[in-house]
């Protein structure tokens, strides 16, 4: 009897040593939330009527365990990004206030990385953002835009053309000094196959300012077709933008769908 009862002490003691080592270990501490997402859209992608062109990547985000809101802006882009980034700015602001988040991740698709980017430089947003990933982003212009500006007046002066020339001031102005500032993590994913940012290289950014890793879907998955409107429903890019978000080394799963 009094060996059962021995038995029943030492069982218990090593129950709540047991307890005691779980609830301190720091190797099983509850894991760190992620960030909000934010998803920035493109030039006459970022309007209320054709925001559903993001809802793929936002599912598949979700479905990701992110928290992921699209941001859209009033003029579909075509006001440019100085005014949506001022725009990007409250939104961030109000997203955090709202969640209690720190900063936020912003996921963003041609002209939307425009608008991140300048909300990064000159609204504050270096404070506020942990990682960009721009897929298909006119960061050094395109020469389509150079041309629809020499000799179409960017129909009319629209500044959602006339910034994306690369010789314009807006260009100019947003690329003086570091690509990258504050901590914030950027990632640039071209396509060989791009039709509208040309030459698909002028979606790097210079490398060498650090936080920034540049990419080409093809030298990872050398069959993949890509063009500029199929980053966001494609499987092996958003394989790629999880990586980024989650600030390892960039990979693609090439035969994801």
């Amino acid at each position: 009897m009094r060996l059962k009862t021995m038995r029943r002490g030492l069982l218990g003691i090593l129950v709540l040593a047991a307890s005691l080592m779980t609830t301190s270990s720091p190797s099983i501490a509850a894991s760190q939330p992620k960030d909000p997402v934010v998803l920035v859209g493109g030039l006459f992608g970022s309007g209320v009527l054709t925001q559903p062109a993001y809802w793929p990547i936002k599912a598949r985000l979700v479905a990701a365990g992110y928290d992921v809101h699209i941001f859209t802006t009033p003029d579909y882009g075509i006001g440019g990004a100085s005014d949506n980034a001022a725009l990007l700015e409250r939104f961030v602001d109000q997203l955090r206030d709202a969640t209690g988040a720190q900063k936020v991740d912003l996921v963003t698709h041609s002209q939307g990385g425009i608008i991140a980017r300048n909300y990064i430089k000159n609204f504050g947003g270096a404070t506020s953002v942990d990682s960009l990933v721009m897929m298909g982003t006119p960061n050094h212009g395109t020469v389509l835009a150079a041309a629809a500006d020499e000799y179409l007046g960017c129909l009319g002066g629209i500044a959602g053309c006339v910034e994306h020339d690369p010789d314009g001031a807006f260009l100019t102005e947003l690329n003086d000094g570091d690509d990258s500032l504050g901590e914030v993590h950027y990632t640039a994913i071209a396509t060989k196959y791009e039709e509208l940012v040309l030459p698909y290289t002028s979606i790097h950014l210079d490398a060498a300012d650090g936080n920034i890793t540049n990419v080409t879907i093809q030298d990872y998955c050398p069959y993949r077709f890509v063009e500029h409107g199929s980053y966001v429903v494609d499987g092996a890019v958003f394989t790629g933008v999880l990586t980024a978000l989650q600030h390892k080394p960039f990979a693609m799963n090439c035969w994801a769908f």
